[in-house]
């Protein structure tokens, strides 16, 4: 089941050719990717329908799935910063304020329905475009041109000797 907008092999990626970028794990644990996740969130809200998460089918965006979705987030942000806590690399006051402001972030989109225009930055560096592969093309020989060999063979003129 690939994710609807984060990382490459999301929905969002193999459809639009856009997705959020990981910052350093997989998940979302910092404010960032919390905020451009609710962009798209409110973009596909705005266009009206949205990606299945199992089949990256269109399906219609309802006031109830954004909703959702935005909670969703919020969720998520909590599931993947206790595994931080659990490792030693976030502290619990820390995971704390991290999930107060990310509350703060859902309830401004949720109510207002935009983004505010100091969040635009922070956005434009996490959603990217998917980098199209090289394909490993053969690459074709030259083929090197030798100089021909006379045939048969070479006569040399003779200086005719003068009377």
């Amino acid at each position: 089941m690939p994710s609807v907008y984060m990382g490459v092999d999301s929905c969002y990626a193999r459809k639009e050719g856009i997705y959020v970028k990981r910052i350093a794990r997989t998940g979302i644990d910092t404010i960032a990717e919390a905020k451009a996740l609710a962009y798209l969130v409110l973009r596909d809200y705005r266009r009206g329908w949205t990606y299945d998460k199992y089949d990256c089918r269109k399906i219609p965006m309802s006031h109830d799935l954004f909703k959702k979705r935005l909670q969703g987030i919020l969720s998520y942000a909590g599931k993947h910063t206790d595994d931080l806590v659990e490792k030693g690399l976030l502290s619990k006051s820390a995971r704390e304020e991290l999930l107060k402001r990310i509350k703060e972030i859902i309830d401004y989109v949720e109510s207002y329905k935009r983004i505010p225009s100091e969040w635009e930055k922070t956005i434009d560096r996490l959603i990217v475009e998917v980098k199209k592969r090289k394909s490993k093309k053969k690459k074709k020989r030259v083929k090197t041109v030798k100089p021909r060999k006379p045939r048969g063979r070479v006569k040399k003129r003779r200086k005719r000797k003068r009377k």
